[in-house]
C-alpha cells in the first residue's frame, strides 16, 4: 500500500533525474565544443570568459544527484517494499478483474515500473 502511494513521487523523481542527465550532457557537449582550441568562436569570443557560475551550478547539481542516489540505495525499507509490491502485482496479473483492471493495463503498468 505504501509503495503504491509512493509511485507518483518516484515517477517525478525519475523524471527530475532524467532532466538533470539531459541538461548535464547538453552542457558538457557544449563546453567540449566551445573549449576546443581550434574552434574559431572560442578564440574570438570565449577565450577570456570565466564560466565559474556554470561550473558551480554543475557541481551543485551533481551533489544533488549523489545525495538522491545515496538516499535511495541506502534505504533498506525501500528495497523490501519494492519487492513486496512486485509480488503483489503477480496477484493482480493472475486475477485482473478482481482489481477492476485488465491484462493490457497491467502490462502497460508493469513496463512503467
Amino acid at each position: 500500500e505504501q509503495m503504491g502511494r509512493m509511485l507518483p513521487f518516484l515517477q517525478e523523481l525519475s523524471n527530475y533525474v532524467d532532466r538533470c542527465h539531459n541538461a548535464t550532457m547538453n552542457l558538457i557537449q557544449q563546453l567540449a565544443k566551445l573549449y576546443n582550441g581550434k574552434e574559431k568562436l572560442f578564440k574570438s569570443t570565449f577565450q577570456f570568459v570565466h564560466l565559474t557560475p556554470v561550473y558551480d551550478s554543475l557541481a551543485e547539481l551533481l551533489g544533488i544527484l549523489v545525495t538522491l542516489d545515496c538516499a535511495i540505495t541506502q534505504n533498506q525499507h525501500l528495497g523490501s517494499a519494492w519487492a513486496d509490491y512486485k509480488r503483489m502485482m503477480q496477484f493482480v496479473r493472475d486475477k485482473p478483474e478482481s482489481y477492476n483492471s485488465n491484462v493490457d493495463k497491467i502490462t502497460k503498468f508493469e513496463k512503467l515500473i
